[in-house]
């Protein structure tokens, strides 16, 4: 029983991680596009 639940919070714990990973990613081309847009390197459309 309380193995299960181990695995389980195993489980949760690196599904956290990879959405924090997933997340930082997003948000730092978000700050990289709108810095570039900025810049007047890309044009927005």
């Amino acid at each position: 029983m309380t193995a299960e639940h181990e695995d389980d919070e195993d489980r949760g714990a690196r599904f956290d991680r990879r959405m924090r990973l997933i997340w930082a990613s997003i948000i730092v081309a978000f700050i990289a596009l709108t810095a570039l847009q900025l810049l007047g390197v890309v044009r927005p459309k």
